[in-house]
């Protein structure tokens, strides 16, 4: 499922998309295709799994 957030119009991004599914639906094949398109992302996935 693919949500728009609307935020303010100060802030830095026009838009901001949420991408939720449940496991293995494709959300971070979505996402590659997204950076080689030069789309900035940030995913969830990634964060979790780095040490701090």
């Amino acid at each position: 499922m693919i949500r728009k957030i609307k935020i303010k119009k100060h802030l830095f991004f026009k838009n901001i998309y949420v991408i939720t599914s449940s496991i293995a639906c494709g959300k971070s094949t979505f996402l590659n295709i997204a950076k080689e398109n030069e789309i900035f992302c940030i995913s969830a996935d990634e964060i979790s799994s780095k040490d701090f």
